[in-house]
């Protein structure tokens, strides 16, 4: 009835989960309830240890099944995080820009917000020192994750600069 291998591949499975110890607990706390049955009223006791044997054959031949609807929930919940972070820059307030690792740190990409600010000025391929000498300027320092001022065009932006992605944020802070 019982294949070893089939056994053994479940285990594996089950003990990769992050929370095969709290079903571990709520298998040692149901065999209490199970034993306590068992001394009061041998007959639930009986009922109780069936259950228990019915779920553990249920989830040993069917958690392939399990794991592969698992994984398709995530992989369906990794495409609309996705798609929402794609949207998000987009049509966030905050405008981004990518640059490349060349010298001249040369614009690689711009969201519609960052655009706007230029209006029909090409940014692509421009290097940031022409745009901005701050932003040149804010590029030379390693990313510290504190958001600078910046005065830009007669308007005043927090500026936040990453380095490990290339990319300035900025958010219009005039008024």
């Amino acid at each position: 009835m019982f294949n070893k291998e089939r056994l053994k591949a479940f285990f594996e499975q089950f003990h990769s989960l992050d929370i095969s110890w709290q079903i571990y607990s709520l298998v040692i706390l149901y065999t209490i309830i199970m034993l306590a049955a068992l001394m009061l009223r041998w007959e639930i006791g009986v009922m109780l240890f069936i259950l228990l044997i019915a779920v553990v054959v249920f989830f040993v031949f069917n958690y392939e099944n399990f794991i592969r609807n698992l994984s398709t929930m995530a992989s369906r919940l990794s495409q609309s995080v996705r798609g929402a972070q794609e949207d998000a820059m987009y049509r966030s307030p905050i405008g981004i820009l990518l640059y490349g690792q060349d010298s001249n740190h040369r614009i690689k990409w711009v969201n519609p917000a960052m655009q706007h600010l230029f209006g029909s000025q090409e940014l692509l391929g421009e290097p940031l020192v022409s745009i901005n000498k701050e932003f040149d300027k804010m590029v030379a320092i390693e990313s510290d994750k504190h958001w600078h001022t910046v005065p830009f065009m007669d308007r005043y932006y927090r500026v936040l600069h990453q380095t490990d992605v290339k990319a300035l944020y900025m958010i219009d802070v005039t008024d």
